[in-house]
């Protein structure tokens, strides 16, 4: 019997931490704004050029950090510009899903066989040049062209936490690959770099239940949070129909009490075909994700009332998602607008005669006059 009690007991243990891990918030992957690299300098670890006054691959101006060949060596590979600084401040609880670099650049010197192509364009971790090499294939051109590396789901073969990106020490690091011919040299210039990083704010806030239950008095909405971010906020909201989400009820987060409870009863407007509720979660960073939305059925044995009937201007609707047809069955194209829960119906267009209105599986009469 024991035994029994104790698997008993772990089944619905797995069973309830599956649901807490099925209704933890997050949100999609969102982006950074772009940044400009703030720190640059010429690293000597690969190559033959050197890249002079690497700072002026600081903006994107008429001036551009540019590693030549020189006549008694015209081909081989530069040195690496390296770019860091970028200034990131992802939230430290976010995970990070890609990073985008652009890099506008141009080839020097292109005459008869010279050329100048990607040879190594890798990410700096913690001040080590680390990861996929992302160099493309295609030669640099004689004018200016900004070239994308990497992507919004893109990693460069490493992982990536939010203390990582927003260390002094991430950067990038670029070498290119110059051809000449004979004594004839090329340059690699690069006017600006800069990078953003795409990242998915796991919310701070965990939402260990959210129901909405029918009552004969209207609706009962129950929720517990079991984990909190000091200043965060969370809200109640409704939509009628196909209508605009209303908020019923803020609250504010705190971490100091963890394990929340909160209860409210919505007592209004509950002639409607169907209503539905959602908790909208918004973090200090801004960041809002919503929970799963709960719908509440009302149709059952609902009486569809029309007024005035007969009608000269418009009819309101006890109902939404109303539609009017003609006695032989012509849906009839209609202005409407919804007001707490009803539809106004214009019939200034319409024709007088008798017509028929249908809201979901109910239909009623109504007479233009």
């Amino acid at each position: 019997m024991r035994k029994t009690y104790t698997i008993l007991l772990k089944s619905t243990f797995c069973f309830l931490l599956i649901i807490a891990i099925q209704n933890r918030i997050t949100a999609q992957c969102v982006s950074s704004s772009w940044q400009n690299g703030t720190v640059f300098s010429n690293n000597t670890g690969i190559g033959d050029f050197s890249f002079g006054t690497p700072s002026d691959a600081k903006l994107p101006d008429t001036k551009r950090a540019t590693a030549a060949s020189i006549s008694s060596l015209s081909s081989g590979y530069t040195n690496n510009l390296i770019v860091k600084g970028f200034n990131f401040s992802i939230p430290s609880y976010a995970s990070i899903c890609g990073v985008t670099v652009e890099v506008q650049r141009k080839a020097g010197g292109l005459i008869f066989f010279t050329s100048v192509i990607d040879n190594q364009v890798k990410l700096i971790k913690n001040g080590s040049i680390i990861g996929s090499n992302k160099s493309k294939s295609d030669y640099w051109s004689d004018a200016d062209k900004t070239v994308s590396y990497g992507g919004a789901t893109d990693l460069w073969g490493i992982s990536l936490t939010s203390a990582d990106v927003n260390n002094a020490e991430f950067g990038i690091a670029i070498s290119a690959e110059i051809s000449g011919f004979f004594t004839l040299t090329a340059s690699a210039e690069i006017n600006y770099v800069r990078m953003k990083v795409d990242y998915n704010p796991i919310l701070p806030v965990t939402l260990n239940y959210f129901t909405a239950e029918k009552k004969s008095n209207g609706v009962s909405l129950n929720w517990q949070t079991t984990e909190t971010e000091d200043g965060s906020s969370i809200t109640l909201q409704r939509n009628i129909g196909n209508g605009e989400w209303k908020v019923l009820q803020s609250y504010a987060l705190s971490f100091n009490y963890p394990n929340q409870k909160f209860t409210y009863s919505d007592n209004e407007y509950l002639n409607n075909d169907v209503v539905q509720y959602r908790l909208k979660i918004v973090l200090t960073t801004g960041v809002t994700t919503y929970s799963d939305i709960r719908k509440i059925n009302f149709n059952t044995a609902k009486e569809l009332k029309v007024y005035p009937n007969p009608a000269t201007d418009k009819i309101i609707v006890n109902a939404t998602g109303v539609e009017v047809y003609d006695m032989v069955g012509r849906r009839i194209p209609i202005n409407s607008q919804l007001q707490e829960g009803s539809t106004i119906v214009d019939l200034s267009k319409i024709t007088p005669g008798m017509y028929l209105i249908k809201a979901g599986s109910h239909t009623q009469s109504f007479i233009k006059q």
